[in-house]
């Protein structure tokens, strides 16, 4: 995307950072509202804005990210678990906010949804062990 701005560069920054933002909301809307397959075609889009070029917008989606964890398609429910673990390792503050959905999707009904749960809360815990660590 190219931006010019008739009033002066002034305001380049701002409009650059609010781009990321608004880009953000723009496929968490279309995701609410497409395919699976397209669904998870956009949803990695976002994980790949918010934790990899912005981290600092990770709190400010993070639960409209976490909601899709009662979509219908299993693969969804997969991606939110590994989307949880990305954003644990990258501010392992969250994982206090974030076990109760772990826990939540360890109950789930589909066998593969669980499997990625308990492959996902081994990882965690090394960073749960880095968080106490920290803590005290």
């Amino acid at each position: 995307m190219e931006f010019s701005s008739e009033e002066g560069d002034t305001q380049t920054p701002h409009v650059v950072d609010m781009t990321t933002s608004e880009r953000v909301v723009e496929l968490l809307n279309q995701a609410a509202l497409i395919a699976t397959d397209e669904k998870l075609t956009v949803l990695k889009q976002v994980q790949e804005l918010i934790i990899n070029k912005d981290p600092s917008l990770l709190d400010n989606f993070l639960d409209e990210l976490i909601a899709f964890q009662t979509d219908k398609s299993i693969e969804v429910r997969k991606f939110v678990i590994g989307f949880i673990e990305e954003a644990c390792k990258r501010d392992n503050e969250l994982l206090l906010r974030l076990i109760a959905n772990l826990n939540m999707l360890l109950r789930d009904e589909s066998v593969n949804v669980v499997k990625k749960a308990i492959l996902t809360l081994t990882q965690l815990y090394k960073v749960s062990l880095q968080w106490l660590v920290r803590s005290r």
